[in-house]
């Protein structure tokens, strides 16, 4: 019996998938003040942007961007070593935390950073939730 009890006080816990599980991401996108959307970011990048006939993204705000104001790819979000990075690839202004991003620049992001996306007419935000 006591070998039976080490053997699971010793495997009864992954440890791998517990970190795996705090390593997780999820993304609120609010727009007019509203939750428009939460994703949980799986990939090593992620491309938000408007899906079209050009190409495809994986999380789509075509649905928020009536006026056609923001561009077709507006963020990159990589996964690299467990830590996340975004990366502005837009034609727009974005903002992390009040600090104007600067053009194809990586910027590490985590637990209550907040992103900013604007365009002359709209805006959205990005609430980063690190699970």
């Amino acid at each position: 019996m006591k070998m039976l009890r080490n053997y699971y006080f010793e495997n009864l816990f992954d440890e791998e998938k517990s970190m795996e599980y705090e390593k997780s991401m999820e993304l609120e996108i609010y727009y007019n003040k509203v939750l428009f959307m939460a994703k949980k970011i799986e990939n090593d990048e992620t491309v938000i942007g408007k899906s079209s006939t050009m190409g495809f993204v994986d999380i789509d705000i075509s649905s928020i961007d009536s006026q056609k104001e923001f561009s077709r790819l507006i963020l990159k979000i990589l996964r690299e070593n467990d830590k996340y990075y975004v990366t502005d690839i837009s034609s727009n202004i974005v903002y992390l935390n009040k600090t104007r991003l600067e053009k194809n620049t990586k910027y590490e992001i985590d637990d209550g950073d907040i992103l900013l996306g604007i365009s002359p007419n709209n805006a959205f935000g990005i609430k980063v939730k690190r699970r």
